[in-house]
């Protein structure tokens, strides 16, 4: 093990000063006083020694409390013995955690540890998020001393999902804590194939859909939206047009449960009371065939109707780590665009004449490759980003979408998307 700040010999084992007391005049002196001067010598030397003792004893005390202290972490914590901190309903800034290396922590919301006491070089922490809700460590954030912030490798906040464990290091060369080790968080992938209809050009979704209904529409007496018999098992959804004082809306039609259980005439109330416009709401249920929107209290408003389908990686939290599309061109197309979204409840604008603008997309392949994004007919294209942090919380009504759009028929010949993300 390297030298570290605190085993140091000096504190165990301090310098000793020769202690050079003048030596007495012995001539001319009996057998007795030459005996008796030499103890007095003696007698100096010790007391010389002794005032020094005295003098290095809160250096002593102080280097042998950091011994002790560094060796109850590494030999007695290391042994998975951990400490429990309360839990946090703050962002947390020069976090003193005390003695110890393993921390268990939870927090009443998403919080931050924005910085942690200035360690000694070497330091290891280690936190165990045992709550329901994500801790997020900010790279580099002001809100913590220059000494006491984390030095993410890259660049951006790393995110500890629940059940997950992160350990860092204090590298005392830039002064900063560094992620050494993580534990929980799973990197994999999830692979779509995509192509372009022969016949049209538009908007194409994968990994999920949007279908909006063909105009807007004012809940009264009951507005079928939908297709007969169609599967679409996805959420029905409503965007506001204008501020809802009151306003419930019922939906109606058959559902279907993620483990298949299929129940007709089934309904679903949606209040939207305090929205204003743009404001998104969707069902918990999903639904196949055609549904009916009813006003059933308050006063109506304008809305845009229709279905969301999205994949939220069977209903959990994760983080998209990257993405990549290959593909082989159908057609020359000079104006296509590949976006990932991610569905969420805000950034939707209603949308007059029946489609919402949904949520700025996460990336865009037009807005990376700018002017050389065409796609060439029977020539091989690729977009790829290794740099996505952006987290998806699955269990909370969130997921993502493939959007692709063409102004050429058949633009796209074949293709796979690739997401990577970790969990």
């Amino acid at each position: 093990m390297a030298d570290q700040p605190g085993i140091a010999r000096g504190y165990i084992q301090p310098q000793i000063p020769d202690f050079n007391i003048i030596p007495p005049i012995l001539f001319g002196l009996s057998d007795r006083e030459r005996v008796e001067a030499r103890i007095g010598q003696l007698e100096q030397k010790i007391s010389a020694m002794m005032d020094y003792m005295r003098q290095q004893q809160p250096t002593l005390d102080t280097g042998n409390d950091l011994n002790v202290r560094r060796l109850n972490e590494f030999l007695v914590e290391r042994q998975e013995t951990e400490t429990t901190i309360a839990q946090w309903t703050a962002d947390q800034n020069n976090l003193d955690t005390g003695d110890g290396i393993s921390f268990r922590v939870s927090t009443d919301a998403t919080r931050s540890i924005t910085g942690l006491l200035a360690g000694i070089d070497g330091q290891i922490k280690t936190f165990i998020n045992v709550g329901s809700f994500e801790v997020e460590f900010p790279h580099q954030s002001g809100s913590s001393d220059a000494a006491n912030r984390f030095l993410n490798a890259t660049g951006a906040t790393l995110l500890m999902d629940p059940e997950e464990q992160i350990t860092f290091w204090y590298d005392i060369t830039t002064a900063r804590w560094r992620e050494i080790e993580r534990t929980g968080a799973i990197p994999s992938q999830k692979i779509w194939t995509f192509d372009s209809p022969t016949g049209s050009s538009g908007t194409f979704y994968f990994g999920g859909f949007y279908l909006f209904h063909s105009a807007a529409l004012t809940p009264a007496g009951g507005t079928n939206v939908g297709t007969a018999n169609s599967s679409y098992a996805a959420h029905a959804l409503v965007v506001l047009g204008a501020t809802s004082t009151d306003m419930v809306v019922r939906v109606t039609g058959t559902s279907i449960t993620d483990g298949g259980t299929r129940a007709t005439s089934a309904t679903e109330d949606i209040d939207t009371s305090g929205g204003v416009s743009g404001a998104y709401f969707e069902t918990t249920k999903k639904w196949i065939g055609l549904v009916s929107y009813t006003l059933l209290s308050g006063t109506g408003v304008t809305i845009n109707a229709g279905f969301a389908k999205y994949w939220d990686n069977n209903n959990t939290i994760y983080d998209l780590a990257g993405l990549e599309a290959t593909w082989v061109g159908g057609a020359t197309d000079t104006a296509p665009n590949i976006e990932l979204l991610h569905h969420k409840s805000t950034g939707w604008t209603y949308g007059a004449g029946g489609t919402p603008t949904t949520p700025t997309a996460i990336a865009a392949m037009a807005t990376d490759h700018s002017t050389e994004d065409n796609v060439i007919n029977g020539e091989p294209g690729a977009w790829k980003r290794d740099n996505l942090t952006t987290e998806i919380d699955g269990s909370s009504s969130e997921g993502i979408i493939w959007r692709v759009t063409t102004t050429a028929n058949k633009t796209f010949e074949l293709g796979n998307f690739v997401l990577r993300i970790t969990h």
